[in-house]
């Protein structure tokens, strides 16, 4: 059985108000969690993630994209290695983003969030558009030599510039990225995490890690 990765217990303090890019209506606190936390909505967010992946291929010049490896991202959702960011619920966010019940199977896209208004208590409804894969499941005790990697780490283009990839990575825990690709090595850099000497320059896997 897979062990779930564990928070640090002042994630939340850490995470809250980190954000001033955002609208200021998104005045919810950030929480970290798990993609497959919840067995009913688990499925829904994997989805959630597939539809905008294949939104962001359909609509570039080329037809490429990370939607093209979505069997890594079901690997990593399966084995609990796939992580994103919510938003809690706030009036000011309820008033902008208004329930728009319809298919249950469809998530709801708005600026900056995905929302799920069939979510039922203590399930996530509002996330922001990205994921974070990780190379080892379970808590750090568990990790080789008490360290993680990032695999990959994707933020839709609709929700980049914000400090959302930034947020991500400084609060996943990790020190190092495993396989990034060339046009993202500056951004590892910047954000102080080790990264491989040896960089595949032909790699692409679309626009992953920004």
């Amino acid at each position: 059985m897979v062990r779930r990765m564990e928070k640090p217990d002042d994630f939340e303090a850490t995470l809250s108000g980190t954000l001033p890019k955002l609208p200021a209506y998104l005045d919810g606190k950030i929480k970290l969690f798990e993609f497959n936390e919840n067995c009913r909505h688990g499925a829904y967010w994997f989805f959630t993630i597939l539809a905008e992946l294949q939104t962001e291929s359909d609509e570039s010049d080329d037809g490429q994209g990370f939607i093209h490896n979505k069997s890594y991202i079901l690997d990593a959702w399966h084995e609990h290695r796939l992580f994103g960011l919510q938003m809690c619920k706030t009036e000011s966010i309820s008033k902008n983003h208004p329930p728009l019940y319809g298919n249950p199977n469809t998530s709801h896209v708005y600026p900056y969030l995905w929302a799920n208004h069939h979510a039922g208590e203590d399930c996530v409804e509002y996330a922001f558009p990205l994921f974070c894969m990780v190379e080892h499941a379970g808590c750090r005790e568990n990790w080789p030599e008490g360290k993680n990697s990032i695999e990959i780490l994707w933020v839709a283009k609709r929700a980049r510039g914000v400090g959302l990839g930034r947020c991500m990575s400084n609060e996943m825990g990790c020190t190092s990225v495993s396989h990034p690709l060339p046009a993202a090595v500056k951004f590892w850099c910047k954000v102080g995490f080790e990264v491989p000497t040896s960089i595949d320059k032909k790699r692409k896997l679309g626009n992953a890690e920004m």
